[in-house]
């Protein structure tokens, strides 16, 4: 065999060589829409992984309203929803209570606590305008009582009123002739410490009555601490 076919068959095979064969790896078959290797799905994953991240911080911030706006629903004592304490309740005995303090300043402020058996706090009848003044239900005030101080105030009733937590002071009512007590067994319960347990000075009052309200007041051991003072003329004939 001469030279030139051997120098032509090298040049075929570097030809051939030139051309791929044997100068890079083969293609790899992938499915469709598929990277061909494995760099793009790699990179893919981690984002996956945030989004489920993103959801369950979005879930778990949902879940943190509720459980913060849950107490708003009820709060631990059964309040109402607006924090509020109610006016009133009825006890296990049938009183029904009215819990704070109370002021008669008008007549439709008598009005509604007329239906009040104990009010579970002070009791303020004082009014320009005031007339009468009548509270029949009443059985106890927990705190002070004092009807002041209303120039006009004819009559002032309190038919069942056993006992009264703090002082009593009925004062400076010009026209006030009636004040019915005729109940009252306890007066400053709490001990408050004040100038007069019992104070009923300035009014119209008879001394019929005054001396009728003293007595009783003595007959169930309230006698320290007591001024109660007449100002009316005459007393009613019986």
């Amino acid at each position: 065999m001469s030279a030139r076919p051997c120098v032509s068959f090298l040049k075929a095979l570097a030809l051939s060589a030139a051309l791929g064969c044997g100068a890079s790896a083969p293609a790899v078959n992938t499915p469709d829409g598929a990277a061909p290797d494995g760099s793009s799905s790699d990179v893919a994953l981690p984002d996956a992984a945030s989004t489920d991240v993103a959801s369950t911080d979005v879930a778990s911030t949902d879940q943190s309203s509720s459980d913060v706006a849950s107490p708003d629903a009820a709060t631990s004592d059964g309040a109402p929803l607006d924090g509020t304490v109610p006016d009133s309740a009825v006890s296990e005995v049938g009183e029904t209570i009215c819990n704070g303090d109370r002021w008669g300043q008008s007549a439709a402020e008598l009005e509604a606590i007329a239906g009040c058996t104990v009010i579970d706090g002070n009791l303020s009848v004082t009014g320009n305008d005031l007339l009468i003044a009548e509270l029949p239900r009443l059985t106890r005030v927990n705190g002070f009582l004092t009807v002041w101080g209303s120039p006009k105030l004819a009559r002032a009733s309190f038919p069942m009123l056993q006992r009264i937590g703090g002082y009593l002071d009925v004062s400076f009512n010009a026209a006030l002739a009636t004040l019915e007590l005729p109940a009252l067994e306890s007066v400053n319960e709490r001990a408050l410490v004040v100038a007069n347990d019992v104070q009923i000075r300035d009014n119209a009052l008879p001394a019929c009555q005054t001396d009728a309200i003293r007595d009783r007041l003595a007959a169930h051991g309230v006698r320290d601490k007591v001024s109660i003072v007449a100002d009316g003329a005459v007393c009613p004939p019986p």
